[in-house]
Parts: structure tokens; C-alpha cells; sequence
């Protein structure tokens, strides 16, 4: 860590990696994000319920979608 006085009352301070990321090593928290996910996913998957599905076409099936549609790079996260 290093700092330095830029105006009076005013100091930067810039921390600096000590080591470098591994690329090819497993972060511990997505690996038990994940493992939450696996095992908690196939108890909430459910058929989806007939009133829902009239309900979602009442709302959404007017729409049409293109799938081969160009949205463009703004659609890009």
C-alpha cells in the first residue's frame, strides 16, 4: 500500500496486488455458490401450472419474437 499527501487534508492511497490471480484455480466462493444451486435447484423445479401459462399468454402472447433477430451490441452484457 502506498500513499501520498496530493493537497493539504487530501492524501491518495493506492493498494497494490501482492499476488497474482490464477486463472485456473477455483474460487471458493462460486464453488459453493454452485454447489447451493446443485443442490437445492432439482427440489424447485415443478411443472408449470396451466393457470400460469393461460395467465403468461394473456400477457406475452400477442408478441411476436424473432429468434434470429440482430439485437445489436447494447443487448451484450
Amino acid at each position: 500500500m502506498k500513499a501520498k499527501v496530493i493537497a493539504p487534508g487530501y492524501m491518495l492511497v493506492v493498494a497494490e496486488p501482492t499476488d497474482t490471480v490464477d486463472e485456473d484455480e477455483d474460487d471458493p466462493v462460486i464453488g459453493a455458490f454452485l454447489a447451493l444451486l446443485e443442490k437445492d435447484m432439482p427440489s424447485q423445479i415443478q411443472a408449470l401450472d396451466s393457470n400460469l401459462f393461460d395467465r403468461l399468454d394473456d400477457l406475452v402472447g400477442h408478441i411476436d419474437v424473432d429468434l434470429n433477430e440482430d439485437l445489436g451490441d447494447e443487448s451484450l452484457l
